[in-house]
């Protein structure tokens, strides 16, 4: 097949995610043919009668072999999530998913593959802020390492001369994200108390899907983009007491800010985890009370990414979302970013007005 033929053709490996969605979106808009590989039907009407919907997991070699032929582009966004609290399919999707998908796109002759990694190959206990493509790696949980384990595989077909982009992007936040946010937004909804481990003044960067979306394309249409890593992030962003104020504000409950103490609270939660009492996993609580943010310098220069959204923004646009949905968001519960969660014992923390 020439190059020609595959010009707009391009693969969404978990294409019916939170994400997924918004990035072929943007594809159609720009004249892709656009495919998605997933477990699970995609919900957008729209989207069902514009893309090609492959239904299969990333293992299976056979449908991830009809769902790539003859793309020019694939885009691996296929994932297994911290809240899953499965370790082994963490690294059976992750890892192994992800050699399958460039394992064919190697042998299928795809052009361009872009990975989407995550920021939570970073952050451990002696990273320094901003953090760049640079920093060394140091995951945190289980997630994180599968991560890290998935962007070496990417490294090996670099090496066999796949063209490849690794993305990480800091948490994303936008309208239909649920997950864990969702309790955040259950909460502020119901006019409860908004907790903070320790006092909330620690800078927090997120990306929006919009953004996200056009780093992806920017990534196969930039002639500098090559086989190169970037992190992607907002630049307008404040700390998470300032953002959630802002958030708060917007809501008008009669929600607060109600800080935790750190140590106390990280053990509790630990110990939750560890009983499987609690939604939340390690990545979770020992995050959130750090600086986390990412210098995009390389990704202006070399891909001319310009975050279009700040983190104030992307939270009301989320919340906005959730109030409007809110009876079907309710009742819907899963392990990724488009499903509540069950908050278990953290409903006692709610309880709290």
């Amino acid at each position: 097949m020439s190059v020609e033929s595959r010009r707009r053709i391009a693969l969404i490996t978990g294409g019916s995610g939170f994400f997924g969605a918004h990035l072929a979106r943007l594809l159609l808009q720009h004249d892709y043919e656009v495919r998605v590989l997933d477990l699970r039907d995609l919900e957008d009407a729209g989207l069902k009668r514009t893309v090609r919907f492959f239904r299969g997991d990333v293992l299976d070699s056979a449908v991830v072999d009809l769902a790539v032929a003859g793309a020019r582009h694939v885009f691996h966004i296929a994932a297994a999530l911290p809240i899953c609290r499965d370790r082994k399919a963490l690294f059976r999707t992750n890892v192994q998913g992800t050699r399958t998908v460039l394992e064919t796109a190697w042998r299928r002759g795809v052009e361009k593959v872009v990975h989407i990694s995550s920021s939570a190959v970073y952050l451990g206990e002696d990273s320094s802020m901003p953090i760049n493509e640079s920093t060394p790696p140091s995951p945190v949980g289980d997630y994180g390492k599968s991560k890290l384990e998935a962007e070496r595989i990417c490294a090996e077909f670099r090496r066999k001369g796949l063209a490849l982009n690794i993305l990480r992007p800091r948490t994303l936040v936008g309208a239909g994200r649920l997950g864990i946010f969702q309790i955040l937004f259950d909460w502020i909804l119901k006019g409860k108390r908004v907790y903070t481990l320790g006092r909330g003044d620690n800078l927090f960067q997120l990306l929006s899907p919009e953004d996200l979306a056009r780093a992806c394309l920017l990534a196969v249409t930039s002639p500098g983009a090559r086989s190169e890593d970037f992190c992607l992030g907002t630049d307008r962003f404040a700390t998470v007491a300032e953002d959630l104020t802002a958030l708060l504000r917007y809501a008008h409950t009669a929600s607060r800010l109600y800080p935790l103490p750190v140590a106390l609270s990280s053990t509790v939660l630990s110990l939750l985890d560890t009983l499987n009492l609690s939604p939340l996993t390690d990545w979770h609580y020992k995050t959130p009370h750090k600086h986390f943010y990412f210098d995009i310098t390389k990704a202006r220069d070399v891909l001319g990414f310009v975050p279009t959204d700040s983190n104030a923004e992307m939270l009301i646009k989320s919340y906005a979302w959730y109030v409007a949905n809110y009876k079907n968001c309710a009742r819907r519960y899963g392990t990724t970013h488009r499903d509540s969660v069950r908050q278990r014992l953290l409903s006692l923390l709610s309880a709290v007005s």
